[in-house]
This record gives structure tokens, sequence and C-alpha cells, in this order.
């Protein structure tokens, strides 16, 4: 039975990939015989309660796939997936390069992004509403007349919950290992790019145009936007590595952090290069430099793709 990591959940996109359509699945399928050695018990409860969010999941992963083989198209690393085996993106969810920071990042974009839509469409039931967050700071600034505001207080909240809780799975103590803090990391920032891409759209109602009542909602913008937004994070992301010189400091902080009901964190990401600022909310993180993807065959006598 195959290992589950915390990109284990990518294993979705297959079904994504194969004009998936939502009235062909039942939980059982979906959840058990296909994905059930992938998950976690906690993935997998969601699955099997929560199946309007999974076909939310697989549309988003959809999307992430087209959007990541268009941006990679003409790149040595093609965006490149795999029909079988445990890994859709083969040794590339298992590396902590910057390719897999990407990957990271954009697929958790992705559910986010798509299960707003498909909860302000009504394709999903019990979308809680967050309170208040940035769209209050956005409505003060924009929204001075008479209006009436529709939706939610803060649409995007119970997507970002819903992905935080599904995608990073966390335990009671937290990340296992760097690699996981490294995905937690790059997840929160593909989550914080789906809010950072909020919009205040408003329709004007009165005589003459006067617009004395507007209606007025949030939306993101579309996820292509959002991906490109991510591919210069891509370009731009920060090289660090797993600090564990303190590890028994930070052993003794964490029991201390356990009696506070805290998450102990026994390792930390820090920059390679000390003099660099450190990196910011939205920025991807890296722990490993990428393979060239192109080796010689001396053989042939000629340069030729390797697949990772």
């Amino acid at each position: 039975m195959a290992r589950h990591t915390l990109s284990s959940w990518w294993t979705f996109s297959r079904i994504a990939t194969k004009s998936f359509d939502d009235r062909e699945y039942d939980a059982y399928r979906l959840c058990y015989r296909h994905q059930q050695p992938y998950l976690s018990k906690k993935q997998r409860e969601t699955c099997y309660t929560r199946l309007d969010l999974m076909r939310a999941v697989i549309h988003g992963l959809k999307m992430s796939i087209k959007e990541c083989k268009r941006l990679f198209k003409y790149r040595r690393w093609n965006c490149t997936t795999f029909a079988n085996g445990p890994h859709v993106f083969g040794k590339m969810e298992l590396s902590g390069h910057r390719e897999s920071a990407f990957l990271q990042a954009l697929t958790t974009a992705s559910v986010v992004h798509t299960v707003h839509k498909r909860c302000y469409s009504g394709k999903i039931k019990n979308c809680n509403c967050g309170s208040g967050g940035n769209s209050d700071a956005i409505r003060k600034r924009f929204v001075t007349s008479s209006f009436k505001w529709s939706g939610c207080r803060d649409e995007l909240a119970f997507g970002e919950k819903f992905a935080r809780d599904f995608i990073d799975d966390e335990n009671e103590v937290g990340p296992k290992s760097g690699l996981d803090l490294m995905r937690m990391r790059n997840n929160a920032a593909g989550r914080r790019a789906v809010r950072k891409s909020l919009r205040l759209n408003c329709t004007c109602y009165g005589a003459s145009g006067s617009c004395t009542v507007r209606t007025c909602w949030n939306s993101t913008a579309e996820f292509s936007e959002i991906a490109e937004f991510l591919m210069s994070k891509y370009n731009s992301a920060k090289h660090v590595y797993i600090d564990t010189n303190n590890l028994i400091s930070h052993y003794h902080t964490s029991l201390s952090r356990i009696k506070r009901n805290k998450k102990p964190k026994p390792f930390k990401l820090s920059m390679i290069d000390r003099k660099l600022k450190r990196p910011a909310k939205d920025d991807l993180v890296y722990v490993d430099f990428s393979p060239d993807y192109c080796q010689t065959n001396h053989e042939l006598g000629r340069q030729e793709y390797k697949h990772i």
C-alpha cells in the first residue's frame, strides 16, 4: 500500500483528467475504491461525508494541471504527469525543488478558488460564512453610498478553511519533517494568492444613472491570473534550509508549548543566505536545487529530456 504524504491527494487529478461528470461518482467509488491508499484517515472521512466538496477538489486539480502545463510548456520541466503509480507528478511530489513549491501553492489555490465559486453558485451546501477579514476593509474603502451587500461577509473564508484542513492535514504535533513544513508554507502562500485577488464588484441602481443604491459583492480573479501570479512567485522563490541546529532548545520550547496546548516546532526553515530578507508570507520557498532536467546521452551523442 502506498504511503500517505501531504501531496497524496493529488491522485484525484487522475479522475479530473478523464472527463469527470458529477453524476457518475458516488462516495464509495470516489473515496474508497480509487483513493483509499493515498488519503489519510481524516481526508477519507471528509471524502465520505462531503462529496460536494470532493467534486470541487477534482475540478480544482483539473484547472491547476491545465495552468501548470500552459505556464511550463516551453521549459525543460513541462509539468510532466504520469497516468500510473501513486505519484501523479512523479518524484517531484517527494522533492523539495522549486517546481514542487509551485505545484503545492498552485493546487492549494485551485481548491480555494473552486470551492469559493461553487459555494457562491449554490453547488456546495452549508458553506458557512466567515467574519470580517480583508473584505471588510475593501467595503469600507469603496462602498460609501447606500448599498446592498450580496453574499457573505467573507465568502472566501470557507474555501480557505477547507483547503487548510483537508490539504495540510496536520496531526497533533504539526509537520513531521522539514519537507512537510515547506509544503505547508507553500500551501499557505497558495491560499493567500487567492485572497489577494479578491475584487469588489458593484452594480448601480437609480434614475438617470444617479447610483443612489449599489449592490456589491466580492469575487476572485480568473484562476489563470492567479496561476500567473504564482508563476512570478516561482521565478523569485526563496532558497531555504531545514534548520535543526538548535534542535535541543527547540525541543524544550516544544514541551512548554505542549503544556499551553500549542503545537511544537522542532525545526524551522531559514534562509541559505542570512543577509537576504526573510521570505514574505506570499513567497514560495524550496529546500533543494532543481536538476537541469536534461542529460547528455553519450551513446546517441545528444542531450535528451529526463523525466523526474
